[in-house]
């Protein structure tokens, strides 16, 4: 199994995923964080530019065709199932990996909300999964089978993306002290400074 992290253009946060988080850019701290886990063959970078990465095999995507796009290239290139996470989610942990294991492997392993949103950037693909002509993550799960995981079993944060410089500063402080910060936000006090 490979893992999987797209680094695509932000609108909202220009280059987010280069942003340092505990002293490292943040897609090297997502990479070193899956590293140590142990459970993927290969870790893999699929960016819209040339970056340098270390512990990870980088493809270059000048289309920017998407992830499904991004899933299906990797899927061929390494003849292997994938393991995708977004390349904005610094509270990726082994914890919240092996949850998606221990299902057929035949079937798409995907978090989903009681509400009925998925999280489709942090779920298992088997290289088995059909593609469909249109390239959006809502096509591919009304062609696969799947299986979905409660979302709210999964450890506090896991799904917490950084788009915007709001969530990056709310990011650092909970990965600093996520003790202290986690009561304050219960507190709902305002810990964005403009």
């Amino acid at each position: 199994m490979i893992a999987l992290i797209p680094v695509g253009k932000s609108r909202r946060l220009k280059d987010k995923h280069f942003l340092h988080i505990n002293e490292k850019r943040m897609i090297d701290y997502i990479v070193d964080k899956i590293m140590d886990c142990n459970f993927f063959d290969d870790i893999v970078v699929i960016s819209y530019k040339e970056i340098e990465i270390k512990n990870a095999v980088l493809i270059i995507d000048n289309d920017l065709l998407g992830v499904s796009n991004a899933m299906k290239q990797a899927m061929e290139k390494f003849d292997n199932d994938v393991f995708l996470i977004g390349g904005d989610m610094p509270f990726v942990s082994c914890e919240s990996i092996s949850m998606l294991f221990g299902y057929p492997g035949s079937l798409i392993s995907i978090p989903r909300w009681s509400t009925g949103y998925f999280e489709p950037l942090h779920a298992f693909y088997p290289r088995s999964i059909t593609f469909p002509e249109r390239k959006d993550m809502k096509s591919l799960l009304e062609k696969n089978m799947f299986v979905s995981v409660r979302a709210e079993s999964f450890p506090e944060y896991t799904f917490f993306n950084i788009n915007t410089k709001e969530d990056y500063i709310t990011a650092v402080k909970l990965l600093e002290n996520p003790f202290v910060y986690g009561e304050l936000k219960s507190q709902n006090l305002n810990l964005v400074k403009n």
